[in-house]
């Protein structure tokens, strides 16, 4: 049908090369980010699933009165995922590439790391929004607005 220029594989792999190089980069700095966040204790976690049971779950009327378990694990949920997320980065390989400084982490067995992941791109990106509102604070400022 037509004829397709030798560049054009060429620059597809560069560009490809360039999307993994790039999100390779931006793992590595978010993993650094988390890492900085909890070092520094920025991050608070929920507490464990028994001691939620015990001391918060109990106190919680909404809870105690539900009869459907499927609601009440509703509010088990967030509990459960927390100690889940810190049982699997517990579980996970970190190895720091000597030439390139990227951080790679790797799952023992079964383990995944999707917790994780999800983490510390949400710690990475609270980072840069606490940049951009202390770096140019002009964009919110208040405005008394009369009507």
């Amino acid at each position: 049908p037509g004829t397709v220029s030798p560049f054009s594989s060429h620059s597809e792999a560069v560009r490809m090369s360039w999307i993994r190089c790039s999100i390779r980069r931006s793992l590595t700095v978010s993993r650094i980010s988390f890492r900085k966040n909890l070092v520094e204790n920025k991050i608070d976690f929920l507490v464990n699933f028994n001691t939620a049971k015990e001391e918060i779950l109990q106190n919680n009327k909404d809870y105690i009165e539900e009869i459907d378990v499927e609601k009440q694990v509703e509010f088990e949920r967030p509990f459960l995922e927390t100690q889940a997320m810190i049982s699997e980065c517990a579980e996970l390989q970190y190895e720091k590439m000597p030439q390139t400084g990227v951080i790679k982490i790797q799952e023992k067995g079964k383990n995944r790391k999707d917790r994780y992941t999800s983490c510390s791109y949400g710690s990475y990106f609270i980072d840069q929004l606490e940049l951009d509102m202390l770096g140019s604070s002009s964009d919110y400022d208040y405005a008394v607005l009369v009507n």
